[in-house]
């Protein structure tokens, strides 16, 4: 039975929302996939009409993906009565996302507890009058935490969710909650390597998940005390700079320190021994050293270090690029949770892969991700390799970020000549404009151009779209397109 796939991008800024219209030939009846519906940074009033469109193309959903909880992804779920009656047969989710997994909820703990760190430091932060680092804002909005009430919440949420040892649990975002309740908790958690996933009246497709993988190195890693009271995501178990910081968050994050196990750990993040150390107050919009124990060290302060002259030599701020470095990490790791499927059109056996914001983490299980199942009365297996090998479309990981797309284990394995690319993003719009963050990542870029034959469409609202004409909000693009086809 050969199936027809059209993939509709939507165009409304920095965020990721497609919609899957999947028909066998010869039916009337079209199935469709939404995979994700969010906004970070665009054109605000782009989500509506966006969402008004996608009502407009049907009023039920056989599927709905939610590859991860970032607000870019799931904030247009925020509101669910801007869908209408539409209505949704089956969420998709990763399995990180299911509540009765030991794993999945060490990960939510390790990425609450580490919340909580950010949300504390960056209220306190601002009461003193320090500028609270960009990585630091992004990570609390992507996490729909940026409001003054958004940070209190994720403060509270810290210190009255408790598992225990585990610490608390990363609460769920808004979109997230309303899209869970709005499936009726018809949800399916997807594990890799599973037996592939159908859609009832679709004989000819199949989607095989590949990420994110089941292997506790790539998320999580016992402290150095060897113990199990805390695990804490791979890069920030080492004794770098970011996890100096996280104790020393945790202790602005009340209810944290119950049990002092933390204590050790904060008095060896602070930069000075406690005898160097000079309490400070804010004092008309500047922070001032305060008397405290030592008035003589303070008079010092004041007269050599915290005039306008020497704010050259102040350091006070400093310690904030940490708590950037830990928010990036957070980012990342939440990243590494992303559902990542490949979707296979039987008959040709053409591929179309849809991989979040999986990172090159997740990227490196999924040649060796095989998945066994029945077909024409025997069982078959299916490599990700096998399957990279086939794709014939491509969403653009992470929006095109450095490390979005593997390379080896990605880029270089997709051998189609008929591959075409999607970014949804608006360069117009990136969250992160310099250097290494710029999306799409100009190292990686010309490697997708040369594959798909420049075949690579960007969300820019004004800019040309392949195959898709001059819809404000949307690209459409078939399974037809071929290397002839523009």
């Amino acid at each position: 039975m050969s199936t027809t796939v059209t993939v509709r991008m939507y165009r409304q800024g920095f965020g990721d929302c497609f919609l899957l219209k999947l028909q066998d030939d010869g039916s009337a009846d079209a199935h469709y996939v939404l995979i994700d519906c969010g906004l970070a940074a665009g054109a605000p009033s782009q989500m509506p009409a966006v969402i008004a469109n996608l009502a407009a193309t049907t009023n039920h959903l056989d599927a709905v993906v939610a590859t991860h909880d970032h607000y870019d992804h799931l904030s247009g779920f925020n509101d669910m009565s801007k869908f209408g009656g539409v209505t949704i047969d089956k969420l998709w989710l990763a399995w990180t996302e299911d509540d009765t997994d030991p794993l999945a909820q060490a990960i939510k703990s390790a990425r609450g507890t580490q919340m909580a760190a950010l949300s504390a430091l960056a209220g306190g932060a601002k009461a003193v009058g320090l500028t609270v680092p960009i990585e630091v804002q992004t990570a609390l909005e992507f996490a729909d935490y940026g409001s003054a009430a958004g940070l209190a919440a994720a403060a509270g949420a810290a210190s009255s969710q408790s598992r225990g040892k585990l610490g608390p649990v990363m609460p769920p975002s808004q979109g997230m909650s309303n899209i869970r309740a709005a499936a009726a908790n018809n949800i399916v958690f997807c594990n890799p390597g599973q037996e592939p996933l159908t859609i009832p009246g679709v004989q000819g497709a199949r989607f095989f998940v590949l990420g994110p993988p089941r292997d506790e190195s790539v998320f999580t890693l016992p402290k150095p005390e060897d113990t199990d009271a805390n695990q804490i995501y791979a890069l920030t178990a080492a004794l770098g700079a970011d996890a100096s910081f996280l104790p020393a968050g945790l202790a602005s994050a009340s209810g944290m320190q119950a049990d002092g196990q933390w204590d050790e750990a904060r008095e060896l993040a602070y930069p000075f021994d406690r005898t160097y150390r000079q309490p400070l107050a804010v004092e008309d919009g500047k922070t001032m050293p305060t008397p405290a124990d030592d008035p003589q060290a303070a008079d010092f302060l004041r007269s050599h270090y915290c005039g306008d002259a020497d704010d050259w030599r102040r350091i006070d701020s400093d310690w904030m690029s940490t708590a950037g470095l830990l928010a990036m990490r957070i980012d990342d790791d939440t990243n590494l949770t992303s559902l990542a499927l490949a979707l296979e059109l039987v008959e040709t056996g053409k591929v179309l892969l849809f991989p979040g914001d999986a990172q090159i983490e997740s990227w490196v299980t999924w040649p060796d991700c095989t998945s066994s199942f029945e077909e024409g009365g025997a069982q078959v297996e299916r490599s990700g390799k096998d399957l990279l090998g086939q794709v014939v479309f491509y969403k653009v990981g992470h929006h095109g970020s450095h490390n979005g797309t593997a390379k080896d284990s990605g880029l270089e394995l997709m051998g189609s000549p008929d591959l075409v690319a999607m970014i949804p993003v608006d360069p117009r719009y990136n969250m992160v404009s310099s250097g290494k963050w710029q999306m799409p990542a100009p190292a990686m870029l010309p490697h997708l151009e040369e594959k798909a034959q420049h075949r690579v469409v960007q969300a820019n609202p004004d800019g040309d779209i392949a195959a898709g004409g001059a819809d404000p909000i949307s690209a459409n693009l078939d399974d037809s397109i071929g290397p002839d086809r523009h």
